[in-house]
């Protein structure tokens, strides 16, 4: 079940995934994962009223369900597969991780 590091890289550099995956994953919405995702591992750099952005570019902000969906391949390209440059602080176990690739590729 856990193959979808791989996955999710395929779909960003444009390849499609098999469409059965997504029947057998559990359902994360903005409202029961990804918002809180967010909070807790983007948005320390990624906000618009973060004082210190780490370096983050100014025009990648992660401030609603609308701004993240519309960088959700830059994302997924961030956090997929064993060389993930994000959160740079490595923040995320295998499980997180899944589950927030699940949640882009899946249900957004």
């Amino acid at each position: 079940m856990r193959r979808f590091g791989l996955i999710g890289l395929l779909c960003v550099l444009g390849c499609e995934p098999d469409p059965s995956f997504c029947e057998d994953v559990p359902t994360l919405t903005w409202e029961n994962f990804g918002e809180d995702f967010m909070q807790h591992n983007c948005q320390t750099c990624h906000s618009s009223t973060t004082a210190n952005r780490h370096g983050a570019p100014g025009e990648v902000v992660f401030d609603s369900h609308e701004a993240v969906r519309s960088r959700r391949d830059e994302i997924l390209a961030q956090i997929s597969g064993p060389e993930s440059q994000m959160p740079p602080s490595g923040g995320l176990d295998d499980d997180e991780r899944w589950r927030a690739e699940v949640w882009l590729e899946c249900f957004e």
